[in-house]
C-alpha cells in the first residue's frame, strides 16, 4: 500500500506540472510547444496511475484474505463446509488479484508499445505508426486507464464498460460486507467497518464516472481541455482505493502491556505469536509475575503441600474455559492437569452454612424427594418455592435498565432467597454485596430471560420447548472461531488437542503445582522470545497520546530504578494494552481524569488463610466446601468470613503427603471502608475460630499461611455496563484505538474471563480495528442470538 501511495503521488505530480503547461485549458491559450509538453507529461503519468491503482486494489484484496482468513470462522456442522466457504472467498479474491495483474500489465505494455516511435503518442507531427485507435479506446474501457494516443480524433464509444477495475472495486467492498457478521467484533465496530468498506463502493462509482468520460480521449479539438475531467476522475479513483484500505489500517509497530498478571501474560503471548516482527514490552510494577495467581509449595517436614492464595480451580465452561484450554494446549501443560471428576464428592457436595449447620445444595446426585424435603425443612430455602411459583406476577418495570442483584432476586423470588442463598454464592465469586452488584452485568442469561419473557421460570420452561437456545452472540462467535482447531466434523478431538477431551468429564481442574503453574509457564515462554521484553519493578507513572511524524503514538513513562537516566525515562508505542485496574489506569493517563468512568469500579480486599493438618480424617463431612450468607447471625460469623474450601477434597493429587488442607476466606465487602486490616497472626486466629465453631476442628494446624490480597476483586456495581460504554467512547476520543484495556476490571473477574479478554484483544489488533477492549460491553455484550440445540461445539452439548 505504501508503494501504491508513492506511485499515485508521482502520478499526481506529473498531472499538476502538466496543468502548468496547458492541461485543462483551451489550446488557444498556450503555444504548440507548451501543449506538447503537457501531453508528454500526461503520457508519462499514465504508467504511475495504472500501477498505483492496481497495487492499491491488490493490497486491499490481500488484506481481506488476511482479515477474514485469520479472524473468522464460518462454522455450521462440518469442517468441509467451513473450508469450502473460506476457499470460495479466497478464490474470488485471488481471481481479482490475477485480473488486476494481467489486465494492468497489458495496459502498461499498450501504453509504451502503441506507437513507434514513442514520441508519436504526444506529437502527431512525428513520423511513425500507431495501433488502431479503436483498440486503444476499447482496452481503455476494459481496463480503465488513459491509453489512447494523443492523435485520436474520430472514434468514440459509450457501449463498453470499464469491466475489470469496476468489478474489482465492487467485489472488494461488497463481498466483505457479506462476511462481516462472522467477525468477532461488536455491532458498533461492525457498522464502522461497513462504512469503511463503503469507500470501496465510492471507488467503483469513480470507476464508472471515469468510464463515462473515456469518450473524451477522442476529442476532436482542445484535447488537453476536454480530457481534464477524466484526469480528475482518474486521480480520485486512485486515492479512494488507497483510502479504503488505509482508513481501517492502524499499523501495529510496537506494543506495551501494562501489568504482569494473567491477562498481561496471556496478552503478551497472543500478541507476540500473532505479530512475530513486533516488539512487545511488558511492564510489571512488582517483583513477581502472575498477579493474583499465587501458588506456594510449603515444606511441612515429611513432605510438601501446595497452598493457593488466589484462584484455585478452573471450569472447562463454554466458551471462556475453552479459550483457556486452547492456551494450555499451546503451552504443553496437558500432562500437568489434575481433574476433579463430575462424579467426585467435591462436585456433588457443596454447602451453605445456615443458620448454625451445613446444608447441602441441590446438585448432581440429588434425588427429587431429597431436594423437596430439604426445601421444606431447611430455613436456608425459606421462600424459594413460593417465590418460584409467583415470580411470574412480578415483571420488571419498563423503564428499568439495571438494578442490584439483591433487588432483582428480592423482587422476583423474595428477600429471603436473596439474603440466604444468592448472597452466599456471590460471596464465593465476587466477595461482594448483592445489594451493590449489578444484575445486568453479573446475572447474564437470567436477566436477559426475564427481559424477554417477563418471568425467569416461565422463560426457562418456554426455552425448554424450543429447538434452539438463547446465547450471547459474541460467545457464539468465539465458539465458532475455536472449533476448527479442536475437533473434526464428527466432534472428535484433532491430533494435539486431546486436552479438550481430557477435561470433558471434569467439574473443575487445576495443575500439579497449583494454578500459579500457568503463569510460570507463560513467563518461561515469553522470556525465551526475542520480540518480548519483561520489565520488572517498573510501575508506569503516565501515558499520553503524542504526535509522531504523520501519525500518533502513546508515550509511556515508567518509574525508573535510576531516575537520573532521563534519556530512557519515556518510550513510545503504536499500541498500549492496559491490564491494570481501571482506577490505576485513570490515575496515570493524560489528560488527567480523562477515563474517570473506569475509576468508578471499586474493589474488595480478601484475606486468604491456608491451613494444613496432618490428620487426613479430620473432616466429618466431605465436599468442595461451604459459603456463608449475609443473613448468617453475627454470633455465627463475627470474623466476617466468606467461605471455607476443603482443598484436600477439591484438588486431589497436588500434595506429597496425606492430610487435611483447608482455606478460609475473610473480608470482602464486609471490610469496605476499613483503614486497617488484621495482621497475619490475627487472621490465623480468626480462621481457626471459624473452623472450631462450624466444623468442630480444635486441632492445631501443622502449617498456616496468611495472605492479604488488597483490592483483588473488582465489583461490577449497578450501572457498570453504562459506565463502560462511556469509558469506551473516552478511550476512542483521547487515544483513537491505540490504548486498549483488558482484565478483571471490565468483563469478568475469573481467570477464564481474563484469558478470553486477552485473546479477543489480540484478534481485534489483527484486523486493525480501532478498538478499546470494551466493545462487548458497549454493544456485543447486550446482543443475543439463538443456537440450534444439539449443535456440537468441541464435542460439548
Amino acid at each position: 500500500m505504501v508503494l501504491a501511495l508513492a506511485t499515485c503521488i508521482v502520478n499526481t505530480g506529473f498531472c499538476i506540472v502538466s496543468t502548468h503547461h496547458g492541461l485543462g485549458d483551451l489550446n488557444a491559450d498556450y503555444s504548440d510547444h507548451e501543449q506538447l509538453r503537457a501531453a508528454r507529461l500526461l503520457f508519462i503519468s499514465q504508467a504511475f496511475g495504472i500501477i498505483g491503482a492496481a497495487l492499491a486494489r491488490i493490497s486491499v484484496a490481500l488484506y481481506e484474505m488476511y482479515l477474514f482468513g485469520s479472524s473468522v470462522s464460518v462454522v455450521k456442522k462440518s469442517r468441509i463446509w467451513l473450508w469450502r466457504q473460506f476457499t470460495n472467498h479466497k478464490i474470488v479474491l485471488w481471481v481479482n488479484v490475477a485480473a488486476q495483474i494481467l489486465i494492468n500489465s497489458g495496459a502498461l505494455l499498450q501504453v509504451y508499445l502503441q506507437c513507434r516511435p514513442v514520441a508519436r503518442q504526444w506529437d502527431s507531427s512525428v513520423q511513425g505508426t500507431c495501433v488502431s485507435p479503436e483498440v486503444h479506446v476499447k482496452l481503455g474501457y476494459v481496463q480503465g486507464g488513459m491509453l489512447a494516443p494523443f492523435e485520436i480524433q474520430k472514434w468514440r464509444s459509450t457501449n463498453e464498460i470499464e469491466a475489470v477495475n469496476t468489478c474489482t472495486a465492487f467485489t472488494l467492498s461488497v463481498l466483505p460486507m457479506l462476511k462481516l457478521r462472522h467477525l468477532q467484533i461488536s455491532t458498533f465496530h461492525r457498522v464502522g467497518v461497513s462504512i469503511l468498506l463503503g469507500i470501496g463502493v465510492l471507488d467503483a462509482v469513480a470507476c464508472l464516472a471515469k468510464t463515462a468520460l473515456l469518450g473524451m480521449l477522442a476529442a476532436p479539438e482542445d484535447y488537453l481541455y476536454t480530457v481534464s475531467p477524466l484526469v480528475i476522475a482518474w486521480t480520485i479513483e486512485q486515492y479512494l482505493t488507497i483510502s479504503y484500505r488505509q482508513q481501517n489500517a492502524q499499523k501495529v509497530e510496537e506494543v506495551a502491556i501494562l501489568g504482569g498478571g494473567i491477562t498481561g501474560l496471556a496478552s503478551a503471548f497472543y500478541i507476540s505469536e500473532a505479530f512475530k516482527d513486533v516488539h512487545v514490552t511488558l511492564y510489571e510494577a512488582g517483583s513477581r509475575l502472575g498477579g493474583w495467581l499465587r501458588s506456594t509449595s510449603v515444606d511441612v517436614g515429611s513432605g510438601k503441600v501446595v497452598f493457593e492464595q488466589g484462584p484455585r480451580t478452573l471450569r472447562p465452561n463454554v466458551p471462556n474455559g475453552l479459550v483457556t484450554l486452547d492456551l494450555l494446549d499451546r503451552l504443553g501443560l496437558q500432562n500437568d492437569i489434575l481433574m476433579t471428576s463430575k462424579e467426585s464428592v467435591a462436585a456433588r457436595n457443596r454447602f451453605i452454612y445456615y443458620p448454625d449447620h451445613l446444608v447441602r445444595m441441590p446438585g448432581p446426585g440429588s434425588s427429587l424427594l431429597g431436594v423437596l424435603s430439604s426445601m421444606l425443612s431447611e430455613p436456608v430455602f425459606q421462600g424459594l418455592l413460593y417465590g418460584a411459583l409467583t415470580e411470574v406476577f412480578r415483571p420488571r418495570p419498563s423503564d428499568l435498565d439495571d438494578e442490584s442483584v439483591g433487588a432483582f432476586v428480592s423482587r422476583k423470588f423474595g428477600p429471603a432467597v436473596a439474603d440466604n442463598m444468592v448472597s452466599a454464592v456471590l460471596h464465593g465469586i465476587y466477595a461482594g454485596d448483592i445489594y451493590q452488584l449489578s444484575a445486568k452485568s453479573i446475572l447474564g442469561k437470567v436477566y436477559k430471560t426475564e427481559e424477554q419473557y417477563a418471568s425467569v421460570m416461565l422463560g426457562n420452561m418456554l426455552e425448554a420447548t424450543r429447538d434452539d437456545s438463547l446465547v450471547p452472540l459474541l460467545d457464539l462467535h468465539m465458539m465458532r472461531y475455536l472449533k476448527p482447531f479442536m475437533v473434526n466434523s464428527n466432534g472428535k478431538p484433532l491430533p494435539g488437542t486431546e486436552v479438550f477431551a481430557k477435561v470433558r468429564a471434569s467439574s473443575v481442574y487445576t495443575f500439579k503445582r497449583g494454578l500459579g503453574q500457568l503463569a510460570e509457564s507463560l513467563e518461561s515462554v515469553l522470556r525465551e522470545l526475542p520480540n518480548v521484553t519483561i520489565s520488572m519493578d517498573s510501575p508506569v507513572e503516565s501515558l499520553e497520546l503524542v504526535a509522531h511524524g504523520n501519525t500518533s503514538k502513546i508515550q509511556v513513562k515508567p518509574k525508573m530504578a535510576k531516575p537520573s537516566v532521563a534519556e530512557s525515562s519515556t518510550h513510545r508505542y503504536s499500541h498500549v494494552v492496559s491490564t491494570i485496574s481501571g482506577k490505576t489506569l485513570n490515575a496515570i493517563t493524560q489528560p488527567w481524569n480523562c477515563l474517570s468512568p473506569l475509576a468508578e469500579t471499586p474493589s474488595v480486599t480478601v484475606m486468604v488463610v491456608n491451613l494444613y493438618y496432618s490428620n487426613p480424617e479430620l473432616l466429618s463431612i466431605h465436599g468442595f466446601g461451604y459459603l456463608l450468607p449475609r443473613s448468617l447471625p453475627f454470633d455465627q460469623n463475627p470474623e466476617r468470613a466468606l467461605g471455607v474450601v476443603f482443598d484436600s477434597d477439591a484438588t486431589i493429587g497436588q500434595d506429597e503427603i496425606p492430610g487435611t488442607k483447608l482455606t478460609v476466606m475473610l473480608g470482602g465487602h464486609w471490610w469496605n471502608g476499613w483503614d486497617a486490616y488484621p495482621d497475619e497472626g490475627e487472621g490465623a486466629a480468626m480462621a481457626k475460630a471459624i473452623l472450631a465453631r462450624h466444623l468442630n476442628i480444635i486441632e492445631e494446624p501443622q502449617a498456616v499461611r496468611v495472605a492479604l490480597q488488597k483490592e483483588c476483586i473488582p465489583q461490577y456495581t449497578v450501572g457498570h455496563a453504562s459506565r463502560m460504554r462511556v469509558a469506551s467512547s473516552s478511550l476512542l476520543d483521547h487515544f483513537h484505538g491505540r490504548l486498549r484495556v483488558a482484565g478483571n476490571s471490565y468483563s469478568g473477574v475469573g481467570l477464564n474471563d481474563c484469558v478470553r479478554a486477552a485473546k479477543e484483544l489480540t484478534m481485534k489488533l489483527e484486523i486493525d480495528s480501532k478498538a478499546t477492549g470494551l466493545e462487548d460491553l458497549v454493544a456485543g455484550g447486550e446482543t443475543w442470538t439463538r443456537r440450534e440445540k444439539g449443535t456440537r461445539e468441541w464435542g460439548y452439548r
